[in-house]
């Protein structure tokens, strides 16, 4: 009979219904961001390190399973609050005057929604744990086609609002907004296995906002012809 194994695998069950309850806790705060990555560095950086070091073999179950309830809470958290803050600069966006950065004119959204993206990311990257990376990735990309779909939508029910400055403005912001999603493809591409990123579908995201590059493009065209035509 081996003590050693039974002993071994004890403990390990004790500590998945540990997790599981601490997991039950953390999923009811407001914002559980700091437990769940807490807790998957734990996993990572020493539980699955002392296990290797005493020539112990994985446990089933995966001590990351019982993090399942948590990562769902975390994926919540993540959406909801950039989704927050996509949908105030969207509303902000058609009182904000554009100004000059650089030599082109820019509404303040592109900087300000991918400043908040950038950290998310970079949070999740630094958790050293792909379920996280991967989750904070899917609703990134989630918000971003949902930002895509309610802007259009402003556009259409705002059309006689825009001036030259503001429609030229909107051209720079979603090229601006293009190209911070090709980093953010980048950044996915060295974080992921190929087929992890493959399936991630992020060339999604950069093409609608190649596709509301050009509806503002058509906007301001039609606004200039109006204009020359009174």
């Amino acid at each position: 009979f081996q003590i050693r194994e039974l002993y071994i695998q004890s403990y390990h069950e004790f500590f998945y219904e540990l997790l599981a309850d601490i997991c039950k806790v953390s999923g009811r705060k407001e914002n559980p961001v700091s437990d769940t990555l807490l807790l998957f560095k734990w996993i990572k950086l020493f539980y699955e390190p002392q296990l290797r070091r005493l020539a112990i073999s994985p446990r089933v179950p995966l001590l990351a399973d019982a993090l399942n309830d948590l990562v769902q809470e975390y994926k919540e958290y993540v959406f909801s609050s950039v989704d927050e803050l996509a949908n105030r600069l969207i509303a902000l966006d058609r009182d904000n005057p554009p100004e000059f950065l650089g030599e082109a004119i820019y509404t303040s959204f592109p900087s300000t929604l991918f400043n908040i993206v950038q950290m998310h990311l970079e949070v999740a990257i630094n958790a050293n744990s792909p379920v996280v990376t991967l989750a904070t990735f899917q609703e990134i990309k989630k918000v971003l086609l949902s930002f895509q779909q309610k802007f259009r939508r402003q556009m259409d029910e705002n059309e006689s609002r825009y001036d030259v400055n503001y429609l030229v403005a909107l051209v720079n912001n979603f090229d601006q907004c293009y190209e911070n999603t090709v980093e953010m493809d980048a950044k996915a591409a060295k974080v992921f296995d190929p087929v992890t990123y493959a399936g991630m579908l992020l060339n999604e995201v950069m093409d609608g906002f190649q596709d509301l590059v050009k509806y503002a493009r058509a906007f301001l065209i039609q606004h200039c012809f109006a204009v020359l035509d009174e």
